[in-house]
């Protein structure tokens, strides 16, 4: 912990900071599920996957999750009637996925990211009080 400590105050986020940094953090992870859970359901198209839709559906595990999710889409598909709630339930498991994937470039870049915003947010603050 105290090497994560030291290279968090070589960037300037302090203890004090570590709030904001978390936040921040946090934002972007979800901006990232957000943005990959609507990318997967416009691009992906149920046809492609149909092979592997019908091997599953052979498993009576698959049908309870399914009937799981379908309660859980139940309020989206109510307020929004023109979404497919099983292109949304699938896009957001390749959604999921992806990210799991992706998670090894993912990762450090939400971080370096996070740091980046913390220098910027910080930097703008100590220009305004030195300014006034």
């Amino acid at each position: 912990m105290g090497k994560l400590l030291e290279k968090l105050e070589c960037h300037g986020i302090t203890p004090g900071k570590a709030g904001t940094a978390i936040i921040i953090h946090e934002v972007l992870g979800i901006s990232v599920a957000i943005t990959a859970w609507y990318g997967c359901y416009k691009c992906f198209h149920l046809k492609s996957a149909a092979k592997i839709f019908l091997y599953l559906e052979k498993h009576s595990s698959y049908q309870r999750g399914k009937g799981w999710l379908y309660k859980r889409a139940k309020p989206i598909t109510n307020k929004f009637p023109n979404i497919d709630p099983e292109k949304l339930i699938f896009s957001a498991a390749a959604s999921e996925v992806g990210r799991k994937i992706l998670a090894p470039i993912l990762v450090p870049g939400k971080l370096a990211f996070t740091v980046l915003l913390m220098k910027l947010i910080f930097q703008n603050q100590q220009e305004s009080a030195l300014s006034t």
